[in-house]
């Protein structure tokens, strides 16, 4: 009687172990594609930030840029063309 119970715990463990393995294969898999996605994530996060700061620096640069612009039309429009008055 003991006899086949311990050779049915042996067995359900025998299986334990076997599923255990098993998801932790599984967990491992999930984890390396968890890393390419968090690398997928982590580059996206990039371009966002760096958009974002060019955004904000163009935005600050703009009424200077506007202003220099604005002279330089204002010296080739007041500019003589030769041959005329």
């Amino acid at each position: 009687m003991f006899q086949s119970l311990a050779i049915r715990t042996a067995s359900k463990l025998a299986c334990a172990k076997t599923s255990v393995m098993s998801l932790a294969k599984k967990a491992d898999g999930h984890i390396a594609s968890d890393k390419k996605a968090q690398g997928i994530l982590e580059y996206g996060l990039l371009f966002v930030v760096v958009g974002l700061a060019l955004i904000l620096g163009l935005r600050k640069l703009k009424d200077s840029l506007n202003a220099k612009l604005g002279e330089a039309t204002n010296s080739i429009n007041n500019t003589k063309v030769e041959g005329t008055n």
